[in-house]
């Protein structure tokens, strides 16, 4: 790349003004053909909304003109966003550029910029314990065998200092792998993605994980999740349908809500180091 090419913004580069204009013509025109998008554009004067959209990409991108609407968080405010409905919107944004020519590369910048906005547009919780769960499976797979709740104390999930003691040490451990795992592979959005999987060995490491995580003795010895996750294009919904099962598993093994309220504080942080935004799975997919 010359030095020119150096200098100039992403602005610049793409053609400025006509450009975003009809990027943001191929993006509106994908997002309101998606049945799942749609409908919240319903009652939405596009006119205004293409325009202000086109303000913000100008300034993003290094243009002159400035976005001069309401803060994002405010204009998306009473929409209830949710991390889904983020990746899809995302995800035909990357179409419409590369539909207009965009380099990958630039695609993948422009994408770390939308991502980093997640926050001020999804009011819907990814991760919350108080969320109804995905339905268990009604039949264990093929050859499962049956997972019987640990003995409890009177108490309820019984004495001890942390919560790896309290729930029972690695029995307890192993069972709620076993049935988080018996509820995953039920689940028809989420199995596919375990085919071809060693389940024994993933079982082992995600015991070690768990024991860690709630203070066992035994220390979790795989990589870490951000590589052991980074060619599996998992989806936010797929995490949160993930976390809803391991949520099920507890309340299966009747953990107390305040202790499930305790581990799902310990897994919600791991959704950036798992989740893949629709640009880089379709950066991979290209």
């Amino acid at each position: 790349m010359s030095q020119l090419e150096n200098s100039i913004t992403l602005y610049e580069k793409y053609g400025g003004e006509n450009t975003i204009k009809a990027l943001v013509e191929s993006f509106y025109d994908r997002v309101l053909k998606d049945p799942e998008l749609a409908p919240v554009f319903e009652k939405v004067d596009m006119g205004p909304l293409k325009r202000h959209q086109a303000l913000f990409i100008s300034q993003a991108l290094g243009g002159p003109k400035q976005y001069d609407g309401r803060d994002l968080s405010e204009a998306h405010r009473g929409l209830a966003i949710t991390n889904g409905q983020f990746d899809r919107v995302s995800a035909h944004l990357g179409d419409a550029m590369a539909g207009l020519g965009v380099s990958e590369e630039d695609i993948a910048t422009i994408g770390s910029i939308v991502s980093a906005l997640r926050g001020q547009v999804v009011s819907a919780e990814p991760l919350a314990s108080g969320l109804p769960e995905p339905e268990a499976p009604a039949l264990d797979p093929p050859g499962a065998a049956p997972v019987e709740p640990p003995a409890q104390s009177a108490g309820g999930t019984g004495g001890g200092g942390n919560l790896y003691e309290k729930l029972g040490g690695e029995h307890t451990i192993k069972t709620v792998v076993d049935i988080f795992y018996r509820r995953v592979l039920g689940d028809a959005a989420l199995a596919p993605v375990f085919q071809g999987v060693d389940m024994g060995n993933l079982k082992r490491h995600q015991a070690l994980f768990i024991s860690q995580a709630l203070g066992g003795p035994k220390q979790y010895d795989g990589r870490s999740m951000s590589e052991a996750h980074r060619r599996l294009a998992i989806t936010g919904a797929q995490f949160d349908a993930v976390a809803g099962h391991l949520v099920g598993a507890l309340r299966e093994l009747e953990v107390g809500q305040a202790d499930i309220d305790t581990i799902v504080a310990v897994v919600s942080p791991l959704k950036d180091e798992i989740v893949q935004t629709l640009f880089q799975r379709w950066l991979r997919a290209g």
